[in-house]
């Protein structure tokens, strides 16, 4: 199926897919219906559809995904962690299980992540500074 900017003319083939057939077939133009749509039926099977004008693509629009988000956490973590490292104490630091509650400002060590400082606590979830990024964990369950 390709991309077609102009309504092709009444009488006349487009080439489209067929979901009666499951193949690209041609399909006569039977009239149109508005400015980006027309009726068309299937010269092999004669079935009929709508015919829709696709959008021609624009700009994506800039959305802050999970990803960038988390891409954003990398960069603002290592200087972060640093600076809390500097002024706490990891001596003291509480081994992670997510049975347990915390409180912010509380320094974790985790088995995978290493040292942690816990900069928010919101429910269940707390988002806790480790030297690679900032990462959302779980307490209290």
């Amino acid at each position: 199926m390709s991309d077609v900017l102009v309504l092709p003319a009444v009488a006349k083939n487009v080439l489209y897919q067929c979901k009666k057939c499951d193949a690209e077939r041609y399909h006569r133009v039977l009239a149109h219906t508005s400015e980006t749509s027309a009726k068309i039926e299937c010269e092999i099977c004669g079935s009929k559809k709508t015919f829709k004008l696709t959008k021609p693509k624009s700009a994506a629009k800039k959305k802050t995904t999970a990803s960038a988000k988390k891409r954003a956490s990398k960069t603002v973590a290592p200087s972060t962690w640093a600076e809390l490292n500097e002024r706490a104490n990891t001596d003291k630091a509480v081994d992670y299980n997510f049975k347990n509650t915390y409180e912010a400002n509380t320094v974790l060590d985790h088995k995978k992540f290493g040292i942690g400082f816990i900069i928010k606590v919101e429910g269940q979830k707390m988002e806790v500074v480790f030297q690679d990024q900032i990462r959302q964990l779980i307490h209290g369950r």
